[in-house]
């Protein structure tokens, strides 16, 4: 607010001055951007004025950990995932999927809502604020030998600008 330009040099009759500015937000959502075209020898010419309104952007990030590397068939294994929004904006509808490999079997809550259907739980964590993780976990029954990969992924419905950290895995073996 108050940020105001000034173009200095006098244009020519057809001629015409193109402006880019950038700049960074100090606040979320959309951004209004008026500009008035005025001249002390014409009325105003406000019918070429254009505005790139950016979207918001974030960075979603997930982790995902097992508190044993090693198990007996018929132990347990605590899965422990963590999302954290690296910003700049608040990541939206945000959702994570954990899809569950053979030889586990969840048993008892799993935290934060998290939904389980057929061999996959999904979290709908809404709206996720910078800066700001949520943990994520539950526990396992390992049913059957071999590595058992467990594997995750996170989307948002904002423009995530690096989607190589948005799905994670870690393994034990029984």
């Amino acid at each position: 607010s108050g940020n105001i330009f000034t173009y200095g040099n006098t244009l020519t009759p057809g001629s015409s001055a193109n402006f880019t500015v950038k700049f960074t937000t100090k606040a979320l959502g959309n951004i209004t951007n008026t500009v008035n075209a005025s001249s002390n020898v014409t009325g105003n010419k406000t019918a070429n004025n254009n505005t790139t309104v950016l979207n918001e952007i974030c960075d979603v990030q997930i982790t995902k950990e097992v508190n044993q590397t090693a198990v007996f068939v018929n132990g347990t294994v605590l899965w422990t995932i963590t999302v954290v929004n690296n910003g700049p904006n608040v990541a939206r509808d945000v959702v994570v999927r954990d899809t569950l490999p053979d030889g586990v079997k969840v048993i008892g809550i799993i935290s934060n809502g998290g939904e389980l259907k057929d061999k996959s739980i999904v979290w709908k964590l809404g709206n996720l604020e910078a800066g700001k993780p949520v943990v994520l976990n539950f526990v396992t029954k390992v049913t059957g030998e071999g590595n058992i990969t467990n594997v995750v992924v996170v989307n948002t419905t904002t423009q995530d600008t690096n989607e190589s950290n948005n799905k994670a895995d870690n393994t034990t073996y029984a």
